[in-house]
């Protein structure tokens, strides 16, 4: 987020936070889906930390800046279809530098999102 800010203040740019929540499912694979209330509650919990690191960003970019949390089974489809609907002309995607098995059994929804976005994409390594 701090580097997104930075940018944004940088080239005077709009910045739009975004969090993608995973429902869990049965037809995804899962085992066990958790119940509607866990999910509802996961979602309010990120909306929050949202919320904190919006003010942040909008402190460090000096502009207003949007903060949403969206609902998809696949994160890298919904960060891909906010930022193609939303026009965007660059996206930054911090990632969690997995490798090896959790890379392969995981996936990785940064990898995803620089292959498949409508736009340039930034990789940023989470401190």
């Amino acid at each position: 987020m701090i580097e997104a800010a930075e940018l944004a203040k940088r080239f005077q740019a709009e910045l739009a936070l975004v969090h993608v929540a995973t429902e869990p499912s049965s037809a995804t694979g899962e085992v066990i889906a958790a119940p509607p209330e866990l999910f509802e509650q996961a979602r309010r919990e990120a909306e929050a930390v949202l919320e904190g690191w919006r003010l942040e960003a909008e402190q460090l970019s000096g502009g207003t800046v949007e903060a949403k949390v969206l609902s998809n089974r696949r994160p890298a489809q919904g960060i891909v279809r906010f930022a193609a609907e939303g026009g965007f002309d660059l996206v930054v995607v911090a990632t969690h530098g997995r490798t090896g098995l959790k890379h392969l059994m995981l996936g990785s929804v940064a990898e995803r999102v620089v292959r498949e976005a409508p736009c340039k994409v930034l990789v940023v390594r989470r401190s």
